[in-house]
């Protein structure tokens, strides 16, 4: 079964002081982008938010004020789909070629596969197999709020080389977008990628 995608846009964006999802970027959003992009390795996309969202599926929380751990977990819910892709709604470059390394990583016993870039593990850029419901429900029951808490009970795949993939491609899928300074780069990176297309 191909798998579903998800797009973690619940949070309050307090360091960008408004919604980074629906920030423009060249004619498009924020989410806009994450969107199409998350299109071409699923089989649908929802959007977890905690405000609705027109044109898109929207997710809300069943357990509240669980961070990022709680939009997951809507997310397996919603689903019928065997593994969830995760994106967050401030990473706007993502790219199909780095989750499909992902999706190809996993094992038979695999629960999550996790990337790393730069030394430091990328947990809302997982994918999150079916059989991470119950405990991820378990540990949010316990107050836990952190994603790596997770990693903790289930069967992780960590994922540190993207064969082909390019370094410039894998600098744009992991940048993270929380500041206003930071949305200034990425304009700048938007211009920068779509020359690099044309070349």
């Amino acid at each position: 079964m191909t798998p579903a995608g998800l797009i973690l846009a619940g949070g309050g964006s307090t360091r960008m002081g408004q919604d980074k999802a629906g920030l423009p970027l060249g004619d498009k959003t924020v989410l806009r982008l994450i969107y199409e992009q998350l299109n071409k390795v699923t089989s649908h996309v929802v959007v977890n938010s905690n405000v609705e969202r027109n044109g898109y599926e929207n997710v809300s929380d069943v357990i509240q004020d669980g961070g990022p751990l709680a939009g997951i977990h809507a997310g397996l819910l919603h689903t019928e789909a065997d593994w969830l892709v995760v994106s967050a709604c401030d990473t706007p470059f993502i790219s199909k070629e780095v989750y499909e390394v992902l999706l190809q990583s996993k094992g038979p016993n695999t629960q999550v596969v996790v990337p790393y870039y730069q030394g430091r593990h990328q947990p809302t850029s997982a994918i999150f197999h079916q059989s991470c419901l119950a405990p991820l429900e378990r540990i949010l029951q316990e107050g836990e709020r952190k994603v790596s808490r997770l990693f903790d009970e289930v069967q992780v795949q960590p994922v540190v080389r993207y064969g082909s993939v390019p370094a410039p491609i894998l600098e744009e899928h992991f940048f993270n977008m929380n500041t206003l300074q930071d949305y200034e780069e990425a304009k700048q990176m938007l211009k920068t990628s779509q020359a690099r297309r044309h070349l």
